[in-house]
Parts: C-alpha cells; sequence; structure tokens
C-alpha cells in the first residue's frame, strides 16, 4: 500500500516543459527487448464518455474496475494497435458492435483537476492519419487514464 501510495504521488505532472520535449526522440521506435512496458488503465463506454468526476475517484485506486482494461504496453504503439488491442480485450457481446473508437487521455493537472485530451480516433471502416501516431507522438504521461468512448453501429 505505501509502494502504490508513494507512486501516485511521484507521478509526473502535466507541465509546459514536458509537451516542449525534443521531436527527434519522439520519432524513435523503443527497444522492447531493453525496455519494459508499463501499464495502461483503459476505461471504456459504449456511445457515451465517462465523466471527468468518475476519473478523479479512480485515482489512487488499485483494483480493476467493471469497464477497465488494463493493457501491458510501450510508448511507440500506434493508436491502431492500441485499439485492436483494446477491441480483442473487450468482452465478446462488444467486440463488434461498433465502427468507431475515440481514444482520449485522462489526467491531473498541477491544480488536482482531472483534464481531458483528445489523442485521437480509429475509423475500423477506413484508415486515417491518426491510426500511425503513437502514444510519445500523442504526448502520452505514463499513469494518465485512457478514456475510450466506442460509437456507431456494424450490423
Amino acid at each position: 500500500v505505501f509502494c502504490e501510495f508513494v507512486c501516485f504521488f511521484l507521478r509526473p505532472k502535466h507541465t509546459k516543459e514536458h509537451f516542449n520535449m525534443d521531436r527527434d526522440r519522439s520519432t524513435q521506435k523503443v527497444d522492447r527487448e531493453k525496455t519494459c512496458p508499463f501499464l495502461l488503465r483503459v476505461f471504456y463506454k459504449v456511445k457515451e464518455e465517462r465523466a471527468l468526476e468518475d476519473y478523479q475517484k479512480l485515482l489512487g485506486t488499485v483494483d480493476q474496475q467493471e469497464d477497465e482494461l488494463q493493457i501491458y504496453t510501450w510508448m511507440d504503439i500506434t493508436l491502431r494497435e492500441l485499439a485492436a488491442l483494446i477491441k480483442e480485450s473487450l468482452p465478446t457481446d462488444l467486440k463488434n458492435s461498433y465502427s468507431r473508437m475515440e481514444i482520449n487521455f485522462i489526467f491531473q493537472n498541477s491544480k488536482g483537476e482531472m483534464n481531458k485530451r483528445a489523442a485521437g480516433a480509429i475509423n475500423f471502416g477506413k484508415r486515417k492519419p491518426d491510426d500511425k501516431a503513437t502514444l510519445k507522438d500523442r504526448k502520452y504521461v505514463i499513469g494518465d487514464f485512457i478514456d475510450v468512448s466506442l460509437w456507431g453501429d456494424r450490423s
């Protein structure tokens, strides 16, 4: 419990300096043999977005929620690859029931308030520029929540 407490408070804050990182580093591939993957806490909703207040309640928790997926990955995963992992991990009744996935980063700002930043949208019917963007390209900070909204009927 102490480790979870310390890890929560040592989590990096979103600052201007973080978002002005060297662009050359963002295009480098991660050596997956030498780099340990990290945990993504992904929360999904069908045809709606989860309220920011819900995420405030999740801060510091470690218990997996009913609508949560836990995925281990690296910073060079593309949004298309992430969407495929999420789709693969969803309950069976949801796997093919939507055509678009909107991905957002949820994070706590320096004032302690929860904020949302759009990462991209994946359309399973056709490819778009968002497909090739990586978590690193979208300036994901390890420890942020991933909010996923599933939209559109696929029948």
